[in-house]
C-alpha cells in the first residue's frame, strides 16, 4: 500500500486537506466510538483533518463519554432532530476542509485502505475520490489500481455509478450550491448524481476502504409497508428531480450521463415494485406515470447486460406480466 506522501499533508489552520463528518443520532456509543477511532486512526495527530461530529438531537450527548483523546479530536455540533440529510447539510455549512468525507456513525473507515485514498486527495488534481467498501474491516488490504476521468459526467455515462454519499471523498468547492434534500430515502442519488455532473477531474480506486455495516433495524433492511411505500414514493421522486435536470441539458456528455443514470433509476423502481409489492396493478400504474413523464418504455442501451434484458423485456407486449413471473421476491437493488 503505497503511503501518504509528506510534504502536501501539514496543517493549516484555517483550511485542512479534510473534513470527515460523523453524523450521529440515538446510536449505542461502542457503535459510535468504534466509528469514530477509525477515522482517527487515518490522522493520528490531526495534522492535516478536521473531525465534525454532527448530533442531530439525539436522546442524550455522547460526549461526556468518549474518552479525552476522542474530545480533544472532535468538534461537536449538537442540533434539533431533522433527519440524516438536515444533519449532513449542517456538517457541509460547518467543513473546512478542502475535501470532504462522511462516515455513517454506524459505519467506519478502513484505516490501511483510505491512506491510498488521501494520498490520491493529496495532489490536488480531482474533485473526487472514488473507493469501494468491503464487508471485513480487517481484510488485508490490496495494492490498488486507479483510473482516472477528464469530469465526473464522462465517468458517469460510462460506469453505473454507486450512489452512496460515504463512497468517496470530494473537494468542498465543486458543491457550490448543492445539498441533500431533506426527508427523503435516495438522498444520496440525487446528490451524488449532480455532484458528478459539477465535479471536474476524478479518480475511482480499487481500494475498498470503508466498512458498511448492515444490520436489522436499518433503513435499507425494513420491509414494513410504510417503508416499502415511502422509498418508491421517493425514488420516483428523485427521478424527477433528475429529469428535470435533464430537460436543461443540451446534447453531450452531461445529457448522456443524466439519461444513464434516470434509465436505470427507472429500472431499480420498477424492479423494487415487482419484488417489494408483488402487485400487477401497482406495477401497471406505475408505468402509466413513467409513460406520462415520456420515461416508458426504456431506452433499450447496453450499459449493463442486466439493464439490457430488463429493458427488452419490460418494453416487450405483456412484460410488464413477464417480469411478475420471472423475478422472485427478494431484496431491493
Amino acid at each position: 500500500m503505497p503511503d501518504i506522501p509528506t510534504a502536501p499533508l501539514v496543517h493549516h489552520p484555517s483550511r485542512p486537506l479534510v473534513s470527515f463528518i460523523v453524523t450521529y443520532y440515538n446510536r449505542p456509543l461502542a457503535v459510535l466510538v468504534r466509528c469514530l477511532h477509525s477515522v482517527v486512526a487515518v490522522d493520528p495527530e490531526g495534522a492535516w483533518s478536521e473531525l465534525l461530529l454532527i448530533d442531530d438531537g439525539s436522546a442524550v450527548s455522547p460526549m461526556s463519554q468518549l474518552d479525552e483523546a476522542l474530545v480533544r479530536r472532535v468538534t461537536y455540533v449538537r442540533k434539533p432532530n431533522g433527519g440524516l440529510s438536515d444533519a449532513r447539510n449542517a456538517g457541509l455549512d460547518r467543513a473546512r476542509g478542502e475535501y470532504v468525507q462522511f462516515v455513517d456513525d454506524d459505519d467506519c473507515l478502513i484505516p490501511a485502505s483510505y491512506s491510498h485514498c488521501v494520498a490520491l486527495a493529496a495532489r490536488r488534481c480531482y474533485d473526487m475520490v472514488l473507493f469501494h467498501a468491503d464487508d471485513r474491516p480487517d481484510r488485508a488490504p490490496s495494492v490498488p489500481a486507479d483510473t482516472a476521468y477528464d469530469c465526473g459526467a464522462i465517468y458517469m455515462s460510462r460506469v453505473s455509478v454507486r450512489p452512496v454519499a460515504w463512497g468517496y471523498l470530494f473537494r468542498r468547492e465543486a458543491l457550490s450550491k448543492l445539498r441533500f434534500t431533506c426527508g427523503i430515502y435516495h438522498e444520496d442519488e440525487e446528490f451524488t448524481s449532480l455532484l458528478l455532473l459539477r465535479a471536474g477531474r476524478i479518480v475511482e480506486t480499487s481500494a475498498r476502504a470503508y466498512y458498511y455495516d448492515v444490520h436489522p433495524g436499518s433503513i435499507i433492511t425494513r420491509t414494513d409497508r410504510a417503508a416499502t411505500d415511502k422509498r418508491l414514493a421517493d425514488t420516483l421522486y428523485v427521478i424527477d428531480r433528475l429529469a428535470t435536470q435533464l430537460e436543461r441539458q443540451q446534447p453531450g456528455v452531461c445529457r448522456q450521463a443524466l439519461e444513464r443514470r434516470i434509465d436505470q433509476l427507472v429500472m431499480a423502481y420498477l424492479y423494487n415494485i415487482v419484488v417489494r409489492t408483488r402487485s400487477l396493478r401497482r406495477l401497471r400504474s406505475a408505468l402509466r406515470q413513467l409513460r406520462d413523464r415520456r420515461l416508458y418504455p426504456l431506452r433499450v442501451r447496453p450499459y449493463t447486460k442486466r439493464y439490457l434484458w430488463f429493458s427488452r423485456l419490460v418494453n416487450a407486449p405483456l412484460g410488464w406480466l413477464l417480469l411478475l413471473l420471472l423475478i422472485p421476491p427478494r431484496r431491493s437493488v
